[in-house]
């Protein structure tokens, strides 16, 4: 028989054992002397802080918190003298700078023989977030009973008020510890209101609303109270949560509303037309006698009906559309349309919508007033037709007058011809009196064929056929060429002209020959209607992308009132002076003609004996102008088409 070796059990020694329990702690757990180095660590403290075991040897305790100095550290051993523990929470530091909250409980013992702490850390991060989102809450819960519009109350079973907030105390002059809450509940008589006795909730409590008169310093509050009672989980009654709501604005609101919709009803029902009134929602909610009578239908019938209950659902939809977008937008609109009334007759009818805005946004209606307007679109139709057979007639006349002009120029230029080749006494020598009766024959014809000229153009801008040849013009020569041309004019009557042209200014891209014939004619009439001895100033100046021409001359002057006058065709101010000077009015008529052609605009200031100022201004570099280096190109000017857009610019205004 063999015997076996006794087994030998070793026995741990209390320090290792010791240190065992605190490698295997899930704790932070330090030891330090009582001057606050570090003796021992274990891995949980040096995870936590970040540091070898080594490099946690050593250290002082205050390296390892955030918020901690000697004098505190002192203090805090001191107190462990006294009680042996020290329950504390700390921020510790580790390594990386970040912070850890902890909870730390320290113990005195014994360690190697000598007196030091132990010091125990509990990472406290996730109650730290728990404990400050419970405070969030709390506030935000407190915030929004604080703030609740109207008053809020909790109460116990016992109906004894837990917590209220400022709103409930000013309305119902309840506060925390009163036993008012059945009270409110089941409101007393009247006469009884000033008793402070109060009946039982009911066994079953449920949720009500409850509509009362709250009597607070002799003012009657209208207000609304809400009951949530609070049930336990066994079934139990716990209380409950009261709200009540001041309903002095709602009712302030309602008696505005009652009275705005009957203000409305009586202005729908005094219009002498067919009138309606609509909610947001497009149904109707008033309308007058001659509502009922276009749609034969009685007004208790009409209103709470929507216009699909009248008229076909594809017609109605587009306009029920529209009514909803006039008060979604508040927009008023006017529009024509064609309805068919009962009798069968179709009738147009001019539709005004307009937005009336009520207490609130859902308070605004629409007022559609509806007015027949058939005759005076057929009157409008005859006028039209009585335009057309006016402007066919007057066309027709142009083209007579265009055609007369053209038939009477060529005897008159023979005329014109044979009396100065009778003056030339190529043929044969005249006498004194011959000659002179041949003069008066050649300037009669010349004059005559100028009227002809001006009435040949002002036919041709009628009809549109005036065109345009644009070049670019010298305007000192231009102006120069038209002095020369009026001369013997001026000569004959001592008139000085004089021209003041601006450095700057050389050249304007215009017809050469409208633009000459605009001068001709405003200087012409200035020589004619200025005095012997006078003087005529001609002024020519840059202004921005225009060029200005003024004429000043010392002549009779013009009546204010006579401005526009004088620029229609076959218009003489005086009759007198047309018989002293001559002419058939068409000379500066022709000129505002053609400087409208060329984009600008002409304009008189004068006064009655005090002299006259022409003044145009025309574009310096018209849009549709050539390229200098180009041959002129003709463009045509259509008198009708600018009418039309002279229209559409109106009517888009």
């Amino acid at each position: 028989m063999t015997l076996c070796a006794p087994v030998v059990i070793k026995q741990e020694s209390p320090d290792k054992k010791f240190k065992t329990l605190i490698e295997n702690s899930g704790d932070s757990i330090l030891i330090h002397d009582m001057n606050g180095k570090v003796l021992e660590a274990n891995h949980v403290a040096c995870e936590t802080f970040g540091y070898t075991r080594s490099k946690m040897i050593g250290k002082h305790i205050k390296d390892l918190r955030t918020s901690i100095h000697l004098i505190e550290f002192g203090q805090q051993i001191e107190k462990l003298k006294q009680t042996g523990y020290f329950t504390f929470e700390m921020d510790s530091l580790r390594r990386d700078g970040t912070v850890i909250p902890q909870e730390v409980n320290n113990r005195l013992i014994e360690y190697d023989g000598e007196t030091a702490v132990l010091s125990i850390g509990r990472d406290i991060s996730k109650r730290r977030q728990t404990e400050k989102a419970l405070r969030d809450s709390e506030r935000k819960y407190r915030m929004l009973f604080e703030e609740f519009p109207g008053g809020i109350a909790q109460f116990d079973k016992y109906g004894t008020i837990i917590v209220c907030n400022e709103n409930f105390v000013n309305f119902t002059g309840s506060g925390e510890n009163e036993k008012l809450i059945f009270n409110l509940l089941n409101p007393p008589e009247e006469k009884k209101q000033e008793e402070k006795g109060f009946t039982c909730i009911p066994e079953v409590p449920i949720h009500c609303d409850i509509k009362y008169i709250s009597s607070l310093e002799d003012e009657i509050i209208p207000g609304e109270i809400t009951y949530k009672p609070l049930i336990s989980e066994n079934s139990r009654f716990n209380g409950g949560i009261i709200l009540v709501e001041d309903l002095t604005e709602v009712k302030r609101l309602e008696a505005v509303r009652l009275q705005q919709t009957e203000t409305l009803r009586k202005l729908v029902g005094s219009i002498p037309v067919p009138a309606f009134c609509k909610d947001r929602n497009g149904v109707y909610i008033a309308c007058n006698k001659g509502f009922e009578n276009l749609l034969r239908v009685q007004k208790q019938d009409i209103i709470g009906k929507h216009i699909y209950d009248f008229i076909p659902h594809k017609i109605a939809e587009n306009y029920h559309a529209m009514d909803i977008g006039l008060v979604k937008h508040k927009r008023n609109h006017v529009y024509e349309t064609s309805l068919k009334f009962p009798d069968g007759s179709v009738h147009q009818v001019m539709l005004n919508k307009f937005i009336f805005s009520g207490v609130t946004e859902e308070d605004s209606v629409l007022l559609g007033i509806m007015i027949d307007i058939t005759e005076r679109k057929q009157a409008e139709e005859r006028m039209l037709q009585a335009k057309m057979v006016a402007e066919a007639a007057n066309r027709a006349k142009t083209t007579f007058i265009v055609n007369m002009s053209h038939e009477l120029r060529t005897p008159l230029n023979a005329v014109i011809g044979f009396s100065d080749l009778l003056l030339s006494e190529t043929v044969g020598p005249l006498n004194e009196k011959q000659k002179r009766y041949t003069e008066n024959i050649s300037k009669s014809g010349n004059h005559l064929l100028d009227v002809i000229n001006d009435v040949l153009d002002i036919s041709k801008l009628e009809l549109g056929n005036i065109e345009l040849y644009y070049e670019t013009v010298d305007v000192a020569g231009i102006i120069e060429e038209v002095q020369r041309v009026l001369s013997p004019l001026s000569a004959d009557k001592n008139i000085i002209i004089e021209s003041y042209i601006e450095q700057d200014l050389k050249t304007v891209i215009a017809d050469r020959v409208k633009l000459k014939q605009i001068l001709y004619n405003i200087l012409n009439n200035a020589i004619k209607f200025s005095s012997e001895n006078g003087k005529v100033n001609i002024y020519a100046e840059p202004r921005e992308d225009m060029i200005e021409i003024s004429v000043e001359d010392e002549g009779i002057g013009i009546q204010e009132s006579d401005y526009e006058k004088v620029f229609q065709p076959f218009v003489q101010i005086d009759e007198s002076i047309s018989r002293k000077h001559g002419g058939v009015g068409l000379g500066l008529a022709l000129v505002k003609r053609f400087v409208e052609l060329h984009g600008g605009k002409v304009w008189v200031k004068a006064s009655p004996g005090g002299g006259s100022i022409f003044t145009f201004r025309i574009p310096k570099n018209p849009q549709n102008k050539i390229r200098e280096y180009m041959s002129p190109v003709q463009i045509p000017y259509n008198l009708e088409i600018e009418r039309e857009k002279e229209k559409i610019k109106e009517e888009a205004n």
